[in-house]
């Protein structure tokens, strides 16, 4: 994943827990005119000490026929992101931009059993239940029908081998104009606006204090 050195941050640490909050990501697979896509909820595999993902899909699926065990895929967790107007910068002028959050991971699938798939199922219910008022549980179904249900889909972890991350967040922008986007995400109803200046908090950007890479200058040299 491209990204200038204001933005990038490969930190594993960091990366889950951006995953944690976007789980819907992107299983990219194969390689040419074989390659797929699917937009699957992931979970980490262990939420204390993950070392990958895990997730299923349906059988009738044409991506699983992109992917087989050991092979390395990629997974894309798309963040939130905006729109930034140059109207909101008042330190330095400057064009429009995008604001966003996003993680790479790159790992190793693994189709797992029936009992993974079980565990993987359960997980999956309880993680996006559990904020419920009358959290709906797997075992409400009968067992005959949980059984049924099950042949449509398949589970699979994937073992993480590389993860990146890209915070696209203002940092190259001197701290008055840091605090005006900020300031206006939350204010002016900009699509996804306050949860980008969330993001710009929980990052704590603060602004530059040298010149930024993201201007050509930095590596064009100034314009004759």
């Amino acid at each position: 994943m491209y990204q200038p050195v204001e933005f990038r941050d490969d930190g594993v640490i960091r990366a889950y827990a951006h995953i944690v909050r976007n789980p819907f990501g992107i299983l990219v697979t194969g390689h040419g005119p074989r390659m797929g896509a699917t937009h699957l909820p992931f979970l980490l595999d262990d939420e204390l000490s993950p070392t990958g993902l895990v997730s299923h899909f349906a059988v009738r699926n044409e991506q699983l026929a992109t992917v087989a065990d050991g092979q390395e895929v990629l997974t894309i967790f798309p963040g939130p992101h905006t729109y930034i107007s140059p109207t909101l910068y008042h330190a330095e002028n400057d064009v429009p931009t995008w604001n966003y959050t996003a993680v790479h991971l790159h790992g190793r699938y693994q189709r797992v059993d029936q009992h993974g798939l079980r565990s993987i199922l359960e997980r999956t219910v309880e993680r996006f239940e559990r904020d419920s008022e009358e959290p709906w549980l797997l075992d409400s179904l009968p067992q005959s029908a949980i059984r049924s249900l099950s042949r449509g889909v398949i589970g699979f972890s994937i073992e993480t081998t590389s993860i990146e991350g890209g915070y696209k967040l203002s940092q190259d922008k001197l701290a008055e104009d840091v605090e005006s986007v900020e300031t206006a995400l939350v204010t002016r109803g900009l699509p996804n606006g306050p949860a980008v200046a969330d993001e710009m908090r929980r990052a704590d950007v603060r602004g530059r204090s040298t010149p930024p890479t993201t201007d050509p200058d930095s590596w064009l040299g100034p314009v004759q």
